[in-house]
């Protein structure tokens, strides 16, 4: 379903001696976006919104960087054939096999960022770890138990932050990721409420496992997927990847979640 988002300006200007009334249009903007569409959903037009993958049976990217993703085959298995677009949460979803497919795109140097995704699990193993995304500073991934966990990796020490376990959530079902990153290039030290997670909607406890330090590297390449090294394959699914660059609001996440749910 689409929706028409006309913004229209007038100027009224009344005559008391006449007693007519004038309008005049100033300037009217047409902008057309699907009712699921994340800037439909938070009305936001701005170039925050910095990538924005809805693997509509496409690698392409609708936010402002515009760096269309690209498929990669299993470096050891060229045979495996390309990753699948199949029946998502909002249309077509990217599913990966676990069997080293990945896809990449140049994720901008983030210090404070958003990621707002819709995540499906199919692995029935508890204590793997696989790779939503992976990129020189960030790691996310859905660790054993179905909790996520954000990595932050410095150059003297990787920070960890991870949902508790009463936090994790269903194999076999669509669930909506939401998470804030606001750090410091270096690392402060100290990242108590740095780091918000928010699952279907609601923000969760966050674990801070471990503190990182040193300065973050420079982001270049982001594995969607796999672990960089191509060690940690994704079983499952993954829709509606979006990067924002700023804290996307309680508020925001939930209206997401909310819209993108119903369908």
């Amino acid at each position: 379903m689409k929706v028409l988002v006309v913004s229209l300006f007038l100027t009224l200007t009344v005559s008391c001696i006449k007693g007519d009334a004038e309008f005049n249009v100033l300037r009217v903007i047409e902008s057309e976006y699907d009712l699921n569409d994340i800037r439909t959903i938070i009305g936001d037009h701005s170039s925050s919104l910095v990538h924005y993958y809805k693997f509509d049976s496409n690698f392409t990217d609708y936010g402002s960087a515009g760096q269309d993703a690209i498929e990669v085959r299993d470096s050891v298995d060229l045979s495996d054939g390309i990753i699948p677009f199949v029946d998502g949460q909002i249309n077509k979803a990217l599913s990966f096999d676990g069997d080293g497919d990945h896809a990449n795109f140049p994720l901008e140097e983030l210090d404070v960022f958003s990621v707002s995704f819709w995540h499906y699990s199919s692995s029935d193993e508890e204590n793997v770890t696989q790779y939503v995304f992976e990129s020189d500073r960030y790691r996310l991934h859905d660790r054993g138990g179905q909790r996520v966990q954000l990595e932050v990796k410095g150059t003297s020490g990787t920070s960890r932050f991870k949902l508790d376990s009463a936090d994790a959530f269903n194999e076999n079902e669509w669930v909506h990721v939401v998470v804030n990153v606001n750090l410091s290039n270096p690392f402060p030290g100290d990242s108590t409420g740095l780091v918000s997670i928010f699952v279907n909607g609601y923000e969760k406890s966050v674990i801070i496992e471990s503190e990182g330090s040193g300065s973050l590297p420079s982001d270049i390449v982001t594995f969607i997927g796999n672990a960089k090294s191509e060690s940690r394959d994704l079983v499952g699914m993954v829709d509606e990847l979006a990067f924002f660059n700023r804290a996307l609001t309680a508020q925001e996440a939930l209206a997401i979640y909310t819209a993108q749910s119903q369908l």
